[in-house]
Order: structure tokens, then C-alpha cells, then sequence
């Protein structure tokens, strides 16, 4: 997963979390607003049935009031009917609305527990009924002893008492309060109807909006899901169908190097023994054929590794004015035999040194150039280098130009010309070339966090020019130089006896062609299985397994090999089709050297030499422009400089196996630096040569002959011990 694609994930899951949040929270609203109005409707129909409850105790007060004056009014009328007319039968009347009026007034009391003013008030009221009742029995007696003149006689004398005023007054009083009070509660009642109405409609109201906002989340939520579910299945399909677009490429990778690589590695076998003009034009034709296919399987490959995300950048400090020497070495030859002036300039502006892909960004640069030189036929060649702006900190931009005098593009070409298999000349006036060097070239550059872009026109040159950002400043640099080739002869190593296993005839056979005239014996087998049997059966000092092979393939059976206690100590060279650098790494673990077809000669050797041990002590061996001899050049100088020797061992023991299994050139180089430091301190020029060389592999990005460096380096100082 690339940075882009994780931020992006990261950044998903993040509003996939908000937008859950949200729906939780806005439900939890809802709910809580619904449970509030449910409280809320509870607690308001307890306080209506309460203020509806003091109502009718109210209105139950004024009634028993209203008949206690009734009573009262009724027993009076009944006692004066008496009193006129002295008839026995109003006083039954009379008693009865005496008893009622006490059973009322105990009725009131127990009413008016609830209302203590009132309580008090009526105090008043039950002692002028008890007076005024009094008064009524005593006018009964004075009318049963004296008569009716006497009994008025009284009551002219004493006042109109009947159904006294001051009784009224005090019942009417509490009347009024009541219908006061009874007043308040429906007030406080419709009140009460009114503002719960308003709270919980406002709350239903939010409540259902909450709710509608929910639910309309949890919708984008759930498509959210399913989209993210669709992507994710869109996601493994494209994932598996890159699996499969690998292990097809993998494959045709595998099945165009083999033969390939008996191709080019039996022309190179020809080239010495035939002799005519003819002949040899024909194996220059065939070599060059087989140069092209290998370039554009190269390319091919480059560009699938690019879009399926598994190309990686190997940043290092390179010097800028070894870069462009490179390249002019490189070019000036082709650019001279067309007629073309080439050159290379840097801008005064630009820093000395950059840390970039170095490979990449040559890449970059040898495909721009080669298409400049192919489209060219007459004038020049230009590329310049340069910082538009001040740098930055430890930080600058690159701009990058390559121009040329050639056929220029069309203006609706232009924007074809970036994209794979297609150029901007069509039919007949092709220059040949695949089409996907400026794909790959715009691939790396964009991969690098740059731009390139072209200006053109029909017959005024072109302008490819490339801009970079971000650059860092400074650091060591090796110094770039080009691919560095040597002689090699088989007979410098000790006789040997080496097992081929490898399932394709013609590979075998290529391999006999390579150690044919040597003092090395060769033996064959087909598969892993067979390769084991005849190990088991026979010694031999050395195996060059193939990876891919049917019935067990390399990787098993270098795993057999390393598990039997016999054939552990067995040296075994892969060898492999795959450019992937994951496979790499994985062999180079696995293995005890690696090579990669189409392989030459010089390439196979360069493996070898790094197990087989040389013939003799201090024999001759063939000059080389890639490595020192390490047996020659670490003679007894060091031997009589045993401080020098301790620094040495110090550094191997510290740095020599991270940078044997890593790899990582600018590790590499660090060290190289180191070895200079000590070159210079202790006066050794073998040690400084060997440093040099070291910054030479780094710089031809030569993985195999840094191998054989540091192998080389390591066997010293077990020597030396």
C-alpha cells in the first residue's frame, strides 16, 4: 500500500468514526427528548390529576358549607314555627337539621385539615352556631313554660337573631375565598395544559428532527459501508488481477530470458571461433537483436513494476559533474558518428552534490537523450542541469533540460508521446524503439515528485525539460562513473567440479560452452530432484542451480541441500530469469551468489571467483577495470602495520555483515570513506586503491562486484586472524 492510498484509508476510517459518532449521539438525543416528554407527560398528568384533586375537595367544601347553612337556615325556620305556633311537630324538624348541622361541621373540620387559614377562620363561624343554637333552645323553653307573648317579649328585647347576619357574613366570606381558590387552580391547571403543550411539542418537534438527522446519517453511513465494501471488492480484484498480470510477467519473463540467454551467451561463445567478415557481421546482428529484446523486457517490466507500486527509490548522494561526464561518455560516441554536437552543461547554481535515485534518474536521462539523438540528424544535443531558486535549507529544486535540433513533435502529438507502446512518428517514419521510454522516464520523474513536460514544433527541435523539487544538498558522493567491463579467464580459479542443474538444454549447454578448454569438469541434471541425487552421489565444488525447473525447483532444493549435514558446506549459485529486486533479495539470502540471465561470460565469472578460490597463492590473474586484487593489493603492508590491521578488523566486525546482507550502497560508501580516512593515516596506498574501488562498484551500481569486494575483504581478515 502506497503513503497516498494509507492516508487515504486512514483519512476514511476517521469520517467513518465521525459520521457513527454523529448518528450515536443525535439517536441519544432523540431518545433522551422521548424519555424527557415521557417524564414529562408523567409528571404533568400528576400535577393536573393533583390540581383537578384539589378542585373537588374544594368544590366538596363549598357544598358542605352551603349545606351547613342550609342546616342551619332549616333548623332556625323549623324552631320559629314552633315558637309562633307551639305545635310539637317543627321541633322533630328542628333537631334533626341540629344533628345534621353537627355532622356537617365535623364533615368541614376534616376538610379544612388541608386548609389551616380557612381552619381558622371558620373557628369564628362554629362559635356563633353553637351561640345562635343555644339561643334557639332557650327561646323553645321559654315557649313551652311562658307562651308566645313572652317568647316575643324575649326577642324584641334581645334582637332579630334568626338566622343571624354576622353567620351569613362569616359563610358568605368563606365562599368567596373558595371560589377564589377554585379560580387559581383551573388558572394554574390551564397553565400547566398549556406551557407542557409547548415543551413537549418542542420536544417531539427536536426529538423527530434528531431523529430524521440520525437516520439520515446512518443512510450515509451504511452507503458509506457499501462503498467501502464495493471498493474494497474492486480493491482485491484489481489486487488479484495484478497478482495474476505478476505471475504472467514473471512467467513470459522467465520463458523470454532463458532462451535468451542461450542467445546472446552462444554468440558471445561464436564470436571467437568464426572468423569471416561475413560471419561475424551476423553475430554482431544477432548480439544487438538480442540487446534490444533485453532492453525492452527491461523496460516492460520497469513499467509494471511502476504502476503496480512495487518500484521503490534507492536515494544516494551522487556528484553531479561525474553524473554528466557519464553521460557524455556514454553519448558522444553515437552523437559523433551521426554528425551531432553533444554536450553537457551545469548551471553555476547548482550544488555539487544531490541525493537522488541515481539509477532512476540516469534512466531518466538515457532515455531523453537517446530519443534526442534518434530524432536528430543534423545540429546538436544539449543537456543542462541547473537550481532555478536558491536552495532551501539543505533542500533545492532540480531543473533538468535536454534539447535537441531534431525533427521536432506536433503540437496534438505531444501529449501521446508519455504514453506507453505509442510515439510521436507513426508508420514508415518510425525510428524503431518500443515507445516506452518516455513512459517509463515520466513515471520515475512523477515518482520522484517531479514534472516533466516537452515544447516542441514540426521541424524547431524539441525541449524536454524536468523539474524536480525537494532535492537535498550535500552529503559524500561517490564518484559516478559508467559500467566497468572485464577480462576473465575460468583457469585462474582451481579446478573445480561444478553441477549444473537446469531444465532448459540450451542453458546447459551454453554453461559446457563457457568451461569448455578450462581445467573445470561439468556435470548436468534437469530438476532439483535429479541435481540432489547426483550430489548425494558424487562430490562437487560447486552448484549452479536454476530457479524455476519442474518436479522440485531451485529454492527447494537449495533448502535440501542446506539441510543435509554432508552438503551444507556446498557452495550453490542461482540463477534466475526475475528482475523483481524482492526475488533478489530473497536469493541472495538463500544463496551463495546470484546471477540474473542473460548473463556473459564476465558475469558468470565474477560469481564464480567468489567461491572458488584461486588457482594458486599470489598467481596472476586477468587485469580487471571493476575490482583490485585484494590477495595482491593487501600484502605486507598491512601485515607490518598491525594497528591498521585492528581497525580493520574493528570495522568488519562492526559494519561487514549489515553491508553483505543489506546491500545499501550508501552504506557502502560510508565505509569507503572510513577505508580512505585510514588510507591516509597510515600511508596505505593498497587500502585507499581498495576504498576507490569500492566507490567505483557503488557508482556502476555493479551489485555482483560489490559482492565479490566485500566477500573479498571479509576473506582477508579471516586470514589475517
Amino acid at each position: 500500500m502506497t503513503r497516498t492510498e494509507s492516508q487515504m484509508k486512514r483519512s476514511f476510517k476517521k469520517g467513518e468514526r465521525l459520521r457513527v459518532l454523529a448518528v450515536a449521539v443525535l439517536f441519544g438525543v432523540a431518545i433522551f427528548l422521548l424519555l424527557s416528554i415521557s417524564g414529562l407527560a408523567w409528571s404533568s398528568r400528576a400535577k393536573l390529576d393533583e390540581t383537578q384533586s384539589e378542585a373537588a375537595r374544594l368544590r366538596v367544601l363549598d357544598r358542605s358549607l352551603s349545606q351547613l347553612s342550609s342546616a342551619i337556615l332549616v333548623g332556625e325556620t323549623n324552631q320559629r314555627a314552633f315558637l309562633i305556633t307551639g305545635n310539637e311537630i317543627y321541633l322533630e324538624p328542628f333537631r334533626e337539621a341540629m344533628r345534621e348541622k353537627h355532622v356537617l361541621m365535623e364533615s368541614v373540620e376534616k376538610q379544612l385539615v388541608r386548609y389551616p387559614d380557612l381552619r381558622d377562620f371558620l373557628k369564628s363561624i362554629y362559635q356563633q352556631i353553637a351561640l345562635r343554637e343555644v339561643e334557639l333552645d332557650g327561646a323553645i323553653e321559654i315557649r313551652r313554660k311562658a307562651g308566645v307573648d313572652e317568647v316575643i317579649a324575649k326577642l324584641e328585647s334581645e334582637g332579630d337573631t334568626f338566622v343571624s347576619v354576622s353567620i351569613r357574613s362569616s359563610i358568605s366570606a368563606v365562599h368567596a375565598r373558595i371560589e377564589e381558590m377554585l379560580e387559581n387552580a383551573d388558572g394554574l391547571y390551564r397553565f400547566q395544559v398549556r406551557r407542557n403543550s409547548y415543551i413537549m411539542n418542542f420536544a417531539a418537534v427536536t426529538a423527530l428532527g434528531a431523529g430524521l438527522v440520525g437516520l439520515a446519517l446512518l443512510v450515509g453511513h451504511l452507503r458509506a459501508r457499501n462503498r467501502e465494501a464495493d471498493l474494497e471488492r474492486e480493491k482485491n480484484a484489481a489486487e488479484k488481477a495484478d497478482r495474476e498480470k505478476s505471475k504472467f510477467l514473471a512467467s513470459m519473463n522467465h520463458e523470454i530470458r532463458t532462451p535468451l540467454n542461450a542467445m546472446l551467451g552462444f554468440t558471445e561463445l561464436l564470436n571467437d571461433e568464426v572468423k569471416s567478415e561475413r560471419g561475424r557481421r551476423f553475430l554482431s546482428a544477432i548480439d544487438e537483436s538480442g540487446q534490444s529484446l533485453a532492453e525492452l523486457i527491461n523496460d516492460i517490466l520497469d513499467l509494471s513494476k511502476i504502476e503496480s507500486g512495487f518500484l521503490d527509490l534507492d536515494e544516494e548522494p551522487i556528484r553531479v559533474s561525474e553524473f554528466v561526464r557519464s553521460l557524455e561518455t556514454l553519448f558522444g560516441g553515437q552523437a559523433e558518428e551521426k554528425g551531432l554536437e553533444f554536450s553537457g552543461e551545469i548551471s553555476e547554481n547548482c550544488p555539487e552534490v544531490i541525493t537522488v535515485d541515481g539509477m532512476r534518474l540516469r534512466q531518466v536521462f538515457v532515455n531523453l537523450i537517446s530519443n534526442a539523438i534518434k530524432f536528430t540528424d543534423r545540429g546538436f544535443v544539449k543537456v543542462k542541469i541547473s537550481s532555478p531558486n536558491p536552495p532551501v535549507g539543505r533542500t533545492c529544486d532540480i531543473h533538468i533540460v535536454v534539447e535537441d535540433s531534431g525533427c521536432g513533435i506536433a503540437r496534438e502529438k505531444q501529449r501521446l508521446i508519455f504514453k506507453p507502446f505509442l510515439q510521436a512518428k507513426q508508420s514508415d517514419e518510425m525510428k524503431g524503439g518500443t515507445g516506452l521510454g518516455l513512459s517509463i522516464s515520466s513515471e520515475l520523474v512523477h515518482l520522484m515528485g517531479g514534472k516533466i513536460k516537452v515544447e516542441s514544433a514540426p521541424g524547431e527541435g524539441s525541449r524536454f525539460s524536468v523539474m524536480i523539487p525537494n532535492i537535498e544538498v550535500g552529503g559524500n558522493a561517490p564518484d559516478f562513473g559508467g559500467e566497468a567491463k572485464s577480462e576473465w579467464n575460468f583457469n585462474c580459479l582451481k579446478p573445480s567440479k561444478i553441477l549444473v542443474v537446469d531444465d532448459n538444454s540450451y542453458n546447459r549447454d551454453l554453461v559446457r560452452g563457457f568451461f569448455e578448454n578450462t581445467h573445470h569438469t561439468t556435470e548436468f541434471a534437469t530438476n532439483g530432484k535429479e541435481g540432489i541425487a547426483k550430489l548425494e552421489r558424487s562430490d562437487f565444488d560447486l552448484v549452479l542451480m536454476d530457479i524455476r525447473m519442474p518436479v522440485m525447483d531451485g529454492e527447494e532444493a537449495r533448502r535440501s541441500i542446506r539441510d543435509n549435514p554432508a552438503l551444507a558446506h556446498l557452495p550453490v549459485i542461482a540463477i534466475t530469469a526475475s528482475s523483481l529486486l524482492r526475488d533478489e533479495r530473497r536469493l541472495r539470502k538463500l544463496f551463495d551468489g546470484y546471477l540474473r540471465k542473460p548473463f556473459t561470460g564476465a558475469r558468470l565469472f565474477a560469481v564464480i571467483e567468489n567461491v572458488i578460490p584461486a588457482l594458486e597463492e599470489g598467481a596472476s590473474k586477468p587485469v580487471s577495470t571493476e575490482a583490485p586484487d585484494l590477495e595482491s593489493k593487501f600484502g605486507g603492508d598491512l601485515v607490518a602495520s598491525p594497528e591498521l590491521l585492528d581497525e580493520l578488523k574493528a570495522i568488519h566486525e562492526e559494519k561487514w555483515k549489515e553491508l553483505t546482507e543489506g546491500m545499501v550502497f550508501s552504506e557502502v560508501v560510508i565505509v569507503a570513506n572510513r577505508l580512505k580516512e585510514l588510507a591516509a593515516g597510515y600511508s596505505s596506498g593498497e587500502l585507499n586503491e581498495y576504498a576507490i574501488s569500492l566507490e567505483e562498484a557503488v557508482s556502476a551500481f555493479d551489485q555482483a562486484e560489490l559482492e565479490r569486494l566485500l566477500t573479498r575483504f571479509s576473506d582477508f581478515i579471516k586470514e589475517a586472524n
